[in-house]
């Protein structure tokens, strides 16, 4: 279903919409229409099929996640579904000013897809920021695209159909593309990009390791949060958490005893 159009140059949702008024299409730039039910969610539709349109194949989720992006930018200079013909793609929410390109990923994607769509962006001049949703990613097992993407540039959301969540990072430790622990959700203020440079001279834990390649950071992420003075505790509990032979249950509550402080000791870093 498609949830959203343009009422002029604004996005309008299909809950906010009158019957019998045309609106126009962000992708295809055609006239659609709301229609409703007792049973049915209000949606748009193309009274006039248009085949190459896929706009109404995002979930309620998706859009609330777009949404909420383009709340955090500054007026004007965010963008939902803006066109890039020159590589055929088309991107959730552009911030033009600042050259970034959001992408939210609501459903599995191959590990060639999410490095092409990566090279793409790219290659038109735009840097990729992914926000890839809990109900597909940031799970115990790790994809190979999610794998991919972790290190490149993204973070995570949790945002329903009714527009309630947040889009975050957090501090993990993982192994062998397994989420081995997950820290508190760090929530993000998409509106303060800046350079991601890891402080030198400093031990740093892996998490922030295996984000050496990101171009850039936003305020609130795990990095903002790091102080180095905090190094020292927070590096001899991932250390200690790393030599717990996790598989062995006679060891299960001595594991979750340096989980429960791991938590408190990355709380009060991030404060």
């Amino acid at each position: 279903m498609q949830f959203y159009a343009l009422d002029g140059n604004l996005p309008i949702l299909a809950s906010h919409a009158e019957k019998q008024r045309d609106y126009l299409c962000p992708e295809c730039k055609s006239i659609v229409r709301v229609r409703s039910g007792p049973e049915r969610q209000p949606h748009f539709y193309h009274p006039k099929a248009a085949s190459q349109c896929h706009l109404h194949q995002k979930s309620a989720a998706h859009l609330q996640t777009q949404l909420a992006i383009l709340r955090q930018l500054p007026a004007d200079e965010g963008k939902m579904e803006r066109s890039f013909p020159e590589i055929s793609r088309i991107a959730d929410v552009v911030w033009e000013k600042e050259r970034i390109v959001f992408e939210i990923q609501y459903s599995p994607i191959s590990l060639e897809e999410a490095s092409s769509r990566c090279s793409d962006y790219k290659t038109a001049g735009f840097t990729p920021i992914w926000i890839l949703h809990v109900r597909q990613f940031n799970r115990r097992k790790i994809s190979a695209s999610e794998n991919f993407l972790r290190k490149t540039g993204a973070y995570y959301t949790n945002f329903n159909e009714k527009g309630h969540g947040e889009i975050f990072d957090q501090f993990e430790i993982c192994k062998n593309r397994r989420r081995l622990f997950r820290g508190p959700a760090l929530t993000l203020d998409l509106s303060q990009p800046k350079p991601f440079v890891l402080p030198e001279g400093v031990d740093l834990p892996q998490a922030l390791k295996d984000r050496s390649h990101w171009p850039l950071g936003f305020c609130g992420d795990l990095l903002d949060c790091f102080l180095p003075e905090k190094t020292p505790s927070i590096l001899g509990l991932e250390r200690r958490f790393n030599r717990l032979p996790v598989g062995a249950s006679v060891f299960q509550k001595v594991k979750q005893f340096y989980l429960a402080i791991f938590r408190i000791a990355l709380e009060k870093a991030c404060r």
